[in-house]
């Protein structure tokens, strides 16, 4: 998978096209060999350039950004002992559990590297482990709660479960000459992913429970994304009651506050089954 990824990332590295070699000496790279003194007080600087850098091309939260991964990638370029193909896989899992997408975290990295002036190659195998652990992270997030009908940490339905359940109600509507959305509506909320996965785990643990208990009548409730819920509601004349009711939960759990900061909108389902994929792909994406 490593050398798949790298050569998917020679265009945005700069390099040449075609299998990549092992490269030895990363560390080398940077502008002077770093001690294990120099290590230490080049870790602080190191970390604020990459972080500020980061945010200035879009990165959207500095709060979100470190991650122990972070330290590990830096130190193993600065001097430790350590991988740093190793450490760019592990930066790059993190990324992904942490819902961020694969080109963001490629354009932080690069920040990275140029921050610690690591040059050449180099760069293209570092990008590629980093891909190749950004698809082990959300290889392993589907593989939770892809194969089966609920998430069993949240008790909230697959993203499976919610597409086959409204295929039955595009079917059945089909049938009756009617459509689905004329019935039916996704209700989404988001709250923010944490750097720590146990603290975004626990904040849709919350979001499943102020969800099950506003949609009361059967509605299925669902997680599409690590971040993400849905519950598939009744368009008719209790949806504003039900909106105002799920405000207030979201503000009485703390979920409404910072840094949860959890936000709420309707989306529309699409006029045909086809385009369902598309429209929760989209609402997927933090």
């Amino acid at each position: 998978m490593l050398h798949i990824a790298t050569r998917l990332i020679d265009s945005r590295v700069g390099t040449s096209t075609g299998r990549l070699p092992l490269v030895d000496g990363i560390k080398n790279m940077l502008g002077r060999p770093a001690t294990r003194t120099d290590r230490y007080d080049l870790t602080g600087p190191i970390h604020a350039r990459w972080r500020n850098a980061s945010q200035l091309v879009g990165w959207p939260d500095a709060e979100d950004w470190w991650t122990p991964a972070v330290d590990a990638l830096v130190e193993s370029l600065t001097g430790s002992d350590a991988d740093p193909v190793a450490a760019a896989e592990r930066l790059g899992k993190e990324r992904a559990l942490n819902s961020v997408r694969l080109a963001d975290a490629l354009v932080d990295l690069n920040i990275g590297l140029d921050v610690m002036r690591i040059s050449g190659r180099s760069r293209a195998q570092l990008a590629g482990a980093l891909a190749s652990g950004w698809a082990d992270g959300l290889a392993g997030w589907l593989g939770r709660t892809g194969l089966g009908c609920l998430d069993t940490l949240t008790d909230l339905a697959t993203r499976d479960y919610l597409s086959t359940r409204l295929r039955e109600l595009y079917a059945e509507s089909s049938a009756e000459g009617s459509t689905v959305i004329d019935k039916r509506v996704l209700v989404v909320v988001e709250v923010r992913t944490a750097t720590s996965q146990l603290i975004t785990e626990h904040r849709m643990v919350r979001l499943g429970q102020v969800l099950g208990s506003v949609f009361t009548r059967g509605q299925t409730l669902a997680r599409i994304a690590p971040g993400i819920a849905v519950a598939l509601a009744h368009r008719d004349e209790t949806l504003g009651d039900l909106l105002v009711a799920l405000q207030l939960e979201l503000s009485w759990s703390g979920l409404g506050a910072h840094p949860a900061s959890a936000r709420t909108w309707l989306e529309p389902l699409p006029p045909d089954y086809f385009y369902l994929a598309d429209l929760l792909e989209d609402i997927s994406r933090p």
